[in-house]
């Protein structure tokens, strides 16, 4: 027995009077030239778009999945039918086909060939017709080129301080592999080195100006000083570390491979001496270490120092609280996540209760408070008031946690509708390594594919970018400019609260999805007026919403949740609405607390 899946529909792709057409040689001239003018599914896409307003908010390949094809007419389907559209594959040599394919791909509800070529231009507030599909892509921000971080540095030489731009071009060196980084160098030195060229002469102003990008690309290590004693802080998530004094990730600053079995640090490298020099290491968030990391860890300290004792005699302190997270292992058992472990007032004295499980019952559920369980609409509880007063210094301290992605994707567009003001769309530009793929969703940790912002939008950095300066995986900002190449955002997070940071899109790879490599060139950016639980862990917040209509599903999630506020009134619990009892899960691994203990 064979069981269809889906039926795939091929979409022809063609320029203006391309399109491939079969007719009957007994057609007369009039039947011939109606056949060539409707014969055609994108002709028909153009059509059909100047009428109906399902088809406008769909892609092209999305149009089989509502519509079928017949007699030169996109119809509305009366049945449901499970269709994927997908178009022709065409090769970059055919620029203008290759680029038209690339903008059905990304623009809805084209009505023509000449719309396709038709950009708004925001900050303007007007529309630029290009000349060809290829300049439209570029417009778009599909396609780039070097001259995507040449208008970057641009707007940012226009408004700010020299030292804020090598910041910014370190930045572009490191993640964006611009082609020609010599030439843009060329281009901005002045400007880069202009605080210097105040004291020095311009050709030591532009040295000056060029070791220091190359220090903020090293992001070199600041250690605490004292009493003669060389100190590392550390934490194993971005967010926490930015909290300590010089603080850096554990995998960072052991070099770490992503498994944590191996450490890359060589005996001539920098790392090593530092290391060596080191006295006292102090790690955060220690319950979330993978005690493979501590293997490692101990032997290439003991590699160093040329010695059997533990952690080569280094003092190695390891702080923590195991109620929060533990480490994260795909499909792993309770008992398997225990194995990789190490071993103020009445809210505080409940939430330690809660989180060793002493208010669960024999089935792992506990019950809430009643003062904390949401009578309406949690997004308006959250943050309704503060946006009707377009007060975003409140709007930067709320949040909303859910267990799953899915409820924190439609809380986060919830909330930014609400938000007035025009909103901006950033499409990212997208190759599969070895061979063209379609893509139809978004992977995880990757982010989106259409990244949708407004001004005060509460976003999230999902990737390291510059640690010492507090852009590291985790922190929230709030965005104050979106600018075609860059998005400006001030920082909420950390010892670096209220300042401001460039960001520039990057090329991000997802190797493990898919059989294929995707590369991703986007901003480094989610939303974050909501956020899964384990991303909220070392946020601090004045008032939080928690969707529990799905249970938490993990060791110290509940607690996690919890834990980011201080008292109970700041707490609001959406719950089914058949949960009388309000009776949630509460997932605690006793035997972990007991070795705590």
């Amino acid at each position: 027995m064979i069981e269809v899946i889906a039926l795939l529909t091929t979409l022809p792709v063609h320029l203006d009077g391309e399109h491939v057409c079969y007719f009957d040689e007994n057609m007369n001239e009039d039947e011939i030239r109606e056949k060539i003018e409707n014969d055609s599914e994108l002709l028909a896409y153009f059509e059909l778009n100047k009428n109906n307003v399902l088809a406008r908010n769909l892609f092209y390949h999305e149009i089989p999945e509502k519509f079928v094809f017949r007699k030169g007419k996109w119809n509305e389907r009366k049945t449901h039918f499970n269709t994927i559209g997908r178009m022709v594959k065409i090769s970059p040599a055919e620029t203008e086909r290759y680029h038209l394919r690339l903008l059905l791909l990304n623009v809805r509800g084209a009505i023509g060939y000449e719309d396709l070529r038709t950009v708004k231009n925001i900050d303007l507030d007007n529309r630029i017709r290009c000349a060809t599909f290829a300049e439209a892509c570029l417009a778009r921000g599909l396609i780039r080129d070097d001259e995507e971080w040449k208008k970057a540095l641009e707007e940012a030489n226009s408004f700010e301080m020299p030292w804020k731009m090598r910041e910014l071009f370190a930045l572009i060196l490191v993640y964006c592999n611009p082609a020609k980084p010599d030439e843009l160098w060329a281009l901005f030195k002045d400007a880069l080195s202009e605080d210097f060229a105040k004291k020095f002469s311009i050709e030591l102003a532009h040295r000056k100006a060029y070791i220091d990008i190359a220090k903020r690309m090293l992001q070199a290590v600041h250690l605490l000083r004292g009493m003669k004693k060389k100190v590392s802080t550390m934490a194993f998530t971005g967010i926490a570390a930015t909290l300590l004094p010089g603080g850096r990730t554990m995998h960072n600053r052991f070099g770490l491979n992503l498994d944590m079995s191996n450490s890359k640090i060589g005996p001539c490298s920098k790392a090593w001496k530092e290391l060596k020099d080191i006295d006292l290491f102090i790690c955060d968030e220690a319950p979330m270490v993978h005690k493979r990391a501590l293997v490692t860890i101990d032997l290439k300290l003991k590699e160093i120092m040329n010695s059997n004792i533990d952690f080569g005699g280094k003092v190695m302190m390891m702080a923590g609280d195991f109620r929060q997270t533990l480490p994260i292992q795909k499909h792993a058992t309770r008992a398997e996540i225990c194995d990789l472990t190490i071993q103020k007032q009445d809210f505080a004295k409940d939430l330690l209760e809660i989180g060793s499980g002493k208010w669960n019952n024999d089935k792992d559920e506990m019950k809430l408070p009643m003062n904390c369980v949401s009578k309406g609409d949690l997004v308006e509880e959250i943050f309704g008031y503060a946006i009707a007063d377009s007060n975003w210094n409140e709007v930067a301290k709320m949040a909303i946690v859910a267990p799953k992605n899915v409820d924190v994707k439609d809380l986060n567009s919830r909330v930014l509708n609400m938000i007035p003001g025009n909103e901006k769309l950033y499409t990212s530009i997208d190759k599969a390594e070895n061979e063209e793929k379609q893509v139809l969703d978004d992977p995880n940790g990757f982010p989106l594919h259409e990244l949708r912002l407004k001004k005060y939008a509460i976003v999230m950095l999902i990737r390291n970018l510059n640690i010492e300066n507090g852009l590291c995986n985790g922190t929230r900002m709030m965005v104050e400019e979106m600018r075609p190449n860059m998005i400006v955002c001030r920082l909420l997070t950390g010892d670096r609260l209220g300042q401001l940071a460039y960001i520039p899109r990057i090329t991000l790879r997802c190797d493990g999805e898919y059989p294929f490599d995707l590369h991703r060139h986007q901003f480094p950016l989610v939303l974050a007026f909501a956020m899964t639980v384990n991303k909220a862990q070392g946020q601090t917040l004045e008032k939080l919403g928690i969707d529990l209509t799905k249970d938490v599903f993990s060791h110290g999630q509940l607690y996690v949740a919890l834990s980011r506020v201080r008292t109970w009134k700041a707490l609001s619990i959406r719950l089914l609405e058949n949960n009388n009892e309000r009776k949630v899960m509460n997932v605690v691994y006793k035997e972990i607390l007991d070795k705590d203990d």
